[in-house]
């Protein structure tokens, strides 16, 4: 995977754009005490979200989260080992689907 930071005038925010070849698999932000994580499913990939090791509260929250044109975010605050493993399910499911 690749990393690239970018500063975007439009969110007047650095960026970073996780990649694998050409895919965005996640972008990252960087604020005090945390750093937010978001990954991107096309909407097609509700069943296999709710069939995935995520916690129960992340699975609940899929039908209240916003959708970005036709994908659903699913964004992270990561304060602590507990969210990375969080995150690190969802990049091993992104991954896995197409």
């Amino acid at each position: 995977m690749e990393a690239e930071w970018k500063y975007y005038k439009d969110g007047k925010a650095w960026l970073c754009k996780v990649q694998y070849r050409k895919r965005t698999i996640v972008w990252m932000s960087a604020w005090k005490n945390y750093i937010k994580a978001t990954v991107y499913f096309a909407d097609r990939f509700v069943e296999e979200l709710m069939a995935s090791e995520l916690p129960i509260g992340v699975k609940s929250s899929l039908k209240e989260i916003k959708k970005v044109g036709k994908s659903i975010p699913l964004s992270f605050e990561i304060r602590n080992s507990k969210a990375i493993e969080y995150l690190r399910i969802a990049i091993d499911l992104k991954m896995a689907l197409r």
